[in-house]
């Protein structure tokens, strides 16, 4: 993590200077990078930087179906591939020209001459190794000493593993399914702020469209990103990702979770250059743009546009923690936690349908209407109550709850066991086997009025 802070500002800030009107000036050691050079070298840097902002965006696929707000704090790491350690350094006009000057290098133990060298050169990236020096020696003298000067290059620091851009964001979930997650910093320079937003939105889409069994341990989610690092002048970063994600939560409460995901890293850093030194001469350079004293403006990419990204994610009381692994330009790995203010549990149910009561219609029953004014209204009712007869189409299941999510299962263990307990059974009615009938030996009081005159001692 310190390692990729130190990095980074060594080429927003610790490499230059800020002077009265807010620019960011190049310093004079910086006089070896024309705009193309200085793309070639930080790209894998900036791949590092886009990769951070589109991590850490999903823990699963499954939100609840209420407002519930937590903290995420994540770190990750980047692994450096070969082919991003080197980058195609762009030489002098005047180098290729024998009849200018000479030049020559050494590479890999083999001197190269000026006919075998080329337009450009390979050199290190910010992460790569040692650079490779060009000495050149004049063939006509009619052109200043500044086109045979030696040229060298930024050297690397040797970087195989990266630390990306540390996550603390807020996680908010709301009743539409939808969780948000914010992410914000600002850091003062001078008389200027740089700042840091980064806003990713999480979607389940499976409830919405039933993609799944109500019960099912399956969801999908849509996610999208936006992310910008700007500056007043000088920094101008913009990042954009959009994604497919799948979980699958298990009967141990463990969330294994996958996606895709497209992302787009663009912008532009600006830098005005120093052309005059200590003794007050314009800098010599054989770069004809770095003589002139032009800015240094160059557009910022990435060498990612893609990545699939697997993980799982378990709770452990308020803490969610999640481990995941993403195959992308840099490959990378990403563990952390969210901690859970507020996350409320989430019942889904469903009855099943019942058929509406049927009434048994007879003579009797007709005659005891309730709109005749011979026969109390209770003693109606309850005449009605009594032939009223029920039709309900039942299905029964078992299910095992984990979490907010119910499975089947599949056998139920019924046990026998002795017990000295005494418990009164006057509250109970006891059935015959498959009968719903009250049986004879209980007595029954059908009349109201027995029912009123009823004792205990009778």
């Amino acid at each position: 993590m310190k390692k990729f802070f130190i990095t980074f500002f060594i080429i927003i800030s610790c490499v230059g200077y800020l002077n009265a009107q807010n620019d960011i000036t190049i310093s004079r050691e910086f006089k070896l990078f024309t705009n193309r050079n200085a793309q070639g070298y930080t790209k894998p840097l900036f791949t590092t930087l886009g990769q951070s902002f589109n991590t850490s965006l999903m823990n699963t696929s499954y939100v609840v179906n209420d407002w519930s707000f937590g903290l995420d704090i994540s770190a990750m790491g980047m692994f450096i591939p070969d082919n991003q350690l080197t980058f195609d350094a762009q030489l002098p006009d005047m180098f290729g020209n024998q009849s200018i000057t000479d030049i020559a290098y050494f590479k890999d133990g083999v001197l190269i001459r000026n006919k075998n060298v080329g337009q450009t050169i390979q050199q290190p990236t910010i992460y790569g190794g040692i650079a490779t020096p060009i000495f050149a020696a004049p063939q006509n003298t009619s052109y200043p000493d500044s086109m045979y000067k030696t040229l060298t290059y930024m050297e690397g620091n040797n970087v195989s593993f990266m630390s990306g851009l540390p996550v603390l964001q807020f996680v908010v979930g709301m009743p539409t399914r939808t969780q948000v997650r914010l992410r914000f910093i600002t850091l003062p320079i001078d008389n200027s702020s740089l700042y840091y937003f980064n806003f990713g939105i999480n979607q389940n889409i499976d409830k919405m469209l039933n993609l799944f069994d109500k019960k099912s341990p399956q969801s999908l989610s849509l996610t999208a990103a936006y992310a910008l690092i700007n500056r007043n002048s000088g920094v101008n970063i913009n990042s954009l990702g959009l994604g497919l994600n799948y979980s699958y939560k298990t009967d141990l409460g463990i969330t294994f979770y996958a996606g895709a995901m497209y992302e787009n890293l663009s912008g532009n850093l600006k830098a005005v250059r120093d052309t005059v030194g200590s003794t007050g001469k314009i800098v010599d350079s054989p770069y004809n743009e770095i003589r002139q004293g032009n800015d240094l403006t160059f557009d910022i990419s990435s060498f990612t546009n893609y990545r699939i990204t697997c993980g799982f994610s378990f709770e452990v009381g308020p803490i969610e923690f999640h481990f995941d692994a993403a195959y992308a330009s840099q490959p990378q790995i990403n563990f952390g936690g969210t901690i859970w203010f507020f996350k409320p549990e989430e019942f889904e149910f469903e009855l099943p349908p019942i058929n509406p009561p049927e009434m048994k219609a007879n003579k009797l029953l007709l005659a005891r209407s309730p709109f005749n004014p011979e026969i109390p209204i209770q003693t109606a009712q309850l005449a009605m109550q009594q032939e009223r007869v029920f039709n309900i189409n039942a299905k029964v299941n078992a299910f095992g709850k984990v979490n907010e999510i119910e499975y089947n299962l599949e056998k139920i263990k019924i046990e026998e066991f002795a017990s000295r307990q005494m418990r009164p059974i006057m509250p109970y009615i006891f059935f015959d086997d498959n009968s719903a009938e009250i049986p004879q030996r209980y007595k029954v009081y059908n009349n109201p009025s027995e029912v009123a005159n009823y004792k205990f001692s009778s």
